[in-house]
């Protein structure tokens, strides 16, 4: 798993172990807090989570600074990646008896309804498939959707509203034609909306299962927040902190009153990666095979996407040596990396 947030350490790197898992070559595995080992070979992570573990830990640790970071105005996502089988779509959906990171963070955003009485929220979700390299509105009864990017100046605000603040617009901004939002008041609407988009989802038969998922699926919620403010010296006002204290509320700076609430947009995406597959299962032909190849095509392009991403964080941060916005991106990463820079 990926988080991907606007913190100094931009791109976090999380495993989570199943419950079976003794390695896909029988070798067994050996992990600690932030590392697993595997055929005499140490990998590190930012976390390490054991088979005990439950998805509620990992939404602690991975999820929930993202989703609250989102009722400020900002966005980061979250990317599920690892073999197909490997639990992603558990981990991202869940089922009835062990809820999922899409539903834990649905709880998350509706309960700040009532722990900040000081906004006013709207939340909209929008659900979308990547399939064949095609993308379709799981909302929308699979209407197509293209993106499109556009050069945004650097002095143009990234959100449209008569008074907001909002991180500087990249300069590539990705947009989704023909993808659909739906207004959503309840984590119950969440849930109702996920189960009949994800009844859309293209399922098939793979090496390894009869019921695969064969696409990527992306969750987008999206909180925006009128915040109410308090007038200082000089008709200067500050946003009204969750203890109604006047204070920083996620670094936003004061405002003249006179203009009216200070409105925020922010989001939290969710994407569930379809599994990779072996070289070996798909050169064994056939419309599935051509599928899977396709899949890990556009695995190749993200891991190179997420790794420029963190050459240029590294840079940002003064660690490490980034040769530029878009090191290491290049032809058809640019899409995946320009989607994760606005994240």
């Amino acid at each position: 798993m990926a988080a991907v947030s606007l913190a100094p350490a931009r791109v976090r790197i999380f495993a989570r172990v199943r419950p079976d898992d003794g390695g896909s070559d029988g070798e067994p595995l050996r992990f600690g807090e932030r590392s697993i080992t595997h055929a005499g070979r140490e990998y590190a992570f930012d976390r390490v989570f054991a088979p005990g573990d439950d998805t509620a830990a990992v939404y602690r640790a991975a999820c929930e600074p993202l989703v609250a970071r989102a009722a400020d105005g900002f966005a980061g996502a979250m990317f599920a990646y690892g073999q197909t089988g490997s639990g992603k779509t558990h981990t991202i959906f869940g089922d009835d008896h062990a809820p999922g990171l899409a539903r834990l963070a649905a709880q998350a955003l509706f309960d700040l309804v009532r722990q900040r009485p000081q906004c006013e929220f709207a939340f909209k979700m929008a659900l979308m498939e990547i399939v064949d390299e095609k993308a379709v509105d799981l909302l929308n009864a699979r209407a197509p959707v293209l993106f499109r990017t556009a050069i945004v100046p650097a002095e143009q605000p990234a959100i449209a509203q008569p008074h907001a603040h909002a991180p500087a617009a990249p300069a590539r901004q990705l947009t989704y034609h023909g993808l659909s939002e739906r207004a959503v008041t309840s984590e119950r609407d969440v849930v109702a909306s996920l189960e009949e988009g994800l009844a859309a989802r293209t399922v098939g038969a793979n090496y390894k299962h009869a019921r695969s998922s064969r696409s990527h699926v992306v969750l987008r919620l999206t909180a925006e927040a009128a915040h109410r403010l308090a007038r200082g010296a000089a008709g200067v006002a500050h946003p009204i902190a969750d203890d109604g204290r006047t204070a920083e509320l996620g670094a936003l700076p004061p405002v003249d009153a006179s203009l009216g609430p200070l409105v925020t947009v922010g989001s939290f995406t969710l994407v569930d990666l379809a599994g990779s597959e072996s070289a070996s299962a798909n050169a064994l032909g056939g419309a599935a095979a051509a599928q899977g190849a396709g899949i890990n095509r556009s695995l190749l392009f993200l891991r190179q996407a997420v790794r420029a991403l963190g050459a240029t964080a590294g840079a940002n941060a003064g660690v490490g040596a980034g040769a530029g916005a878009n090191a290491g991106v290049s032809g058809a990463d640019a899409v995946s990396y320009t989607h994760l820079r606005a994240h």
